[in-house]
């Protein structure tokens, strides 16, 4: 029986030096998951034993060899000398009881034939880390976010809510100069101008996913608040005041702040490439608002808070830059689109004589977000 295997053995590894084409080998595992083997390849194997080995696969019906080196080819002069004392090949040294003879100028060593289902995982030789299934895959990021929210400050705009606001102060101080005392004025001056629009561009975020098998999963990601204030002024009044060497001037009028806060909560189907390194995901994504605005200077003077929800859905991806066996940075990148706009407004402001209405402004939840994560892979 030893013979035959053998036989059959340095048959196929001779087969395999001499024939041009190459052979290929699919693999399916009871998970899902599929490798694919090509005859004459280099790969890193590990075997259900825990035994790992390295080399060129050379495919059987039934099983396939997993070589170090490629069959040699010797003078025939040299066998007496060979099966002597042996022969070094890539810097190894192989005894003759390790060596067989296919012919008078092309040896093998001895091996055994593995049966596929002795495969636990396969990976190209000259890669860092083998892959393997990681089922769970934990990361948070910081993206930078960019939602559409120029209607604010255009219903602002036209609502008259477009003012200067400033403050100008004057005050005499003595200076002494060459044995004297002078009186000098020192003046401050500051504006700003309405509408404006305040808040961050950077975001937070969470994603925590399972993996099926190396294709399929499903995830969750969760983005913190993306926060942004909105703030209109009218000019109303201005004042004068003044004390002992210091005087100050300044306006008044109506003001208006609106504030906006946007999470997000999806959950998506993962579809994993390269040995889980790409992971693109589709999936239903909830936007969860929190508005509250606070009109000043009116008199109707009040502040008032909102929540409401919409329904949409997140695409996109992410790609590890750097891949390891428990730990992953990456880059990703993501795209929210909720079909249905959420409603501000409306409000109105009332001075002495004037009276501003700030209509209702259907806004966009729609989102771009790119960034980075630090993940683990567990």
């Amino acid at each position: 029986m030893k013979t035959l295997r053998l036989n059959v053995l340095i048959l196929a590894l001779t087969m395999v030096y001499f024939s041009s084409a190459q052979e290929k080998k699919t693999i399916q595992f009871d998970n899902g998951d599929r490798i694919k083997l090509k005859d004459g390849n280099r790969y890193k194997i590990e075997f259900v034993s825990g035994a790992k080995r390295k080399g060129k696969v050379f495919l059987l019906e039934n099983g396939f060899v997993l070589s170090p080196f490629v069959p040699p080819v010797f003078h025939g002069e040299d066998k007496a000398q060979i099966e002597k004392l042996g022969i070094n090949i890539d810097g190894n040294s192989y005894e003759p009881k390790h060596l067989v003879f296919v012919n008078d100028s092309m040896l093998v060593l001895k091996s055994e034939v593995f049966a596929y289902d002795e495969i636990k995982y396969v990976n190209a030789k000259g890669k860092k880390e083998p892959f393997e299934l990681r089922k769970y895959n934990f990361s948070i990021g910081l993206n930078g976010t960019h939602m559409n929210t120029s209607s604010m400050s255009k219903e602002m705009q036209n609502a008259g809510l477009n003012g200067t606001k400033f403050y100008q102060s004057e005050r005499t101080i003595l200076v002494y100069n060459d044995g004297a005392f002078y009186a000098s004025k020192e003046s401050h001056y500051s504006e700003e101008k309405y509408p404006k629009a305040i808040g961050e561009s950077m975001q937070m975020d969470l994603d925590l996913s399972y993996h099926f098998n190396s294709r399929h999963g499903i995830m969750y990601n969760y983005a913190g608040y993306y926060s942004r204030s909105f703030q209109g002024f009218k000019e109303l009044d201005v004042h004068f005041e003044s004390e002992t060497n210091h005087s100050y001037s300044y306006n008044t009028g109506l003001e208006l702040i609106m504030n906006i806060n946007v999470s997000n909560h999806s959950i998506t189907y993962v579809h994993s490439l390269l040995n889980q390194r790409l992971n693109l995901v589709v999936g239903p994504s909830l936007a969860m608002v929190n508005h509250n605005f606070h009109i000043n200077g009116s008199l109707n003077e009040r502040s008032g808070e909102s929540n409401g929800n919409l329904w949409g859905a997140l695409f996109g991806g992410s790609f590890n830059i750097i891949h390891r066996k428990f730990w992953f940075i990456n880059v990703k990148s993501y795209y929210k689109w909720y079909p249905q706009q959420y409603v501000i407004g409306p409000q109105e402001l009332f001075g002495l004589n004037e009276h501003v209405q700030f209509g209702e402004v259907p806004l966009s939840l729609n989102s771009f977000t790119i960034g980075f994560g630090v993940g683990l892979r567990l």
